[in-house]
């Protein structure tokens, strides 16, 4: 009897607990708080991962449909655009950004796809599920039904749908060097103010520590802290202007063929009207 007792006790703990630890160890790998992104991702496929954080951060994702491959990284507690530009640093990628209630900046909408096919790809849409107004998430994936939403399967869009302009190359590239040009100038901006923020908290430290009676290590500290993030801020910052000024330069390349394309069929199919004309002339003298 206590045979049969000490079976069915480990077929409930195979069937209980090890699951529950399993999720929790699933759960556990993407964590959002206070703008801060802490991910731990080994051979995870690329779209799950990409599901993970969505759903945790509210940033929308747009993902070229022939994208493959998996993710092997680690990190903690970085700011999302820093985040951003680690997660995607072997990838083609475009980031915009967009203002909170707050009147800071917060990334939207992330785009990845296959080098010189911003505007071509089809794109599989992983949506911010969860996200308020307020930035927070309600519980760790927020509701049932945006949780539900996230894990669902992936919409297939094109490059139309996020940039509806026109069905049109050339309407489609327009909008996106708009689009382009708007996260320029939105990065422009956030790094700005950012830095304003950051000089001001080290000249506030640097004026504590110039009493003699305030040089303590914990306000070195803490200057040391502010340096840190200010410098890391440049760098972050930088490549994403870099990488958004490429893509631009891209879009604006890619313009160009279609406008000498256009301009060459014309040229030919002038040359091949013009005899028809001629001819069309000597029968009517």
């Amino acid at each position: 009897m206590s045979r049969l007792i000490r079976i069915i006790c480990f077929i409930l703990t195979v069937v209980i607990v090890v699951p529950s630890i399993l999720q929790a160890r699933e759960t556990a790998r993407v964590k959002f708080h206070n703008g801060k992104l802490s991910v731990t991702f080994e051979h995870t496929p690329l779209i799950q991962a990409l599901h993970e954080i969505a759903t945790s951060t509210g940033t929308d994702f747009f993902v070229d449909h022939q994208l493959q491959g998996e993710i092997n990284i680690h990190f903690k507690a970085l700011p999302l655009d820093e985040a951003v530009s680690r997660i995607f640093s072997h990838y083609d990628y475009a980031a915009f950004f967009g203002k909170n209630q707050s009147g800071g900046y917060r990334l939207t909408k992330v785009k990845v796809f296959r080098k010189g096919k911003q505007v071509t790809a089809k794109y599989d849409k992983i949506p911010g599920s969860g996200y308020t107004t307020t930035g927070k998430i309600p519980g760790r994936f927020g509701s049932t039904a945006a949780s539900g939403a996230a894990a669902a399967t992936s919409r297939a869009t094109t490059g139309t749908d996020i940039n509806p302009a026109s069905s049109d190359p050339r309407g489609r590239i327009l909008g996106e060097i708009v689009s382009t040009e708007h996260s320029i100038m939105v990065l422009q901006h956030k790094d700005e103010a950012e830095r304003q923020i950051l000089h001001s908290r080290i000249s506030r430290i640097q004026q504590i520590l110039s009493i003699p009676e305030n040089d303590k290590p914990e306000n070195l500290d803490q200057l040391k802290i502010l340096e840190g993030q200010l410098a890391r801020h440049k760098e972050v910052n930088a490549l994403m202007t870099m990488n958004a000024q490429s893509n631009l330069l891209q879009l604006q390349k890619e313009l160009s063929n279609i406008q000498v394309s256009k301009q060459q069929t014309t040229i030919i199919s002038k040359r091949k009207s013009a005899p028809l004309e001629a001819g069309n002339h000597i029968t009517r003298f």
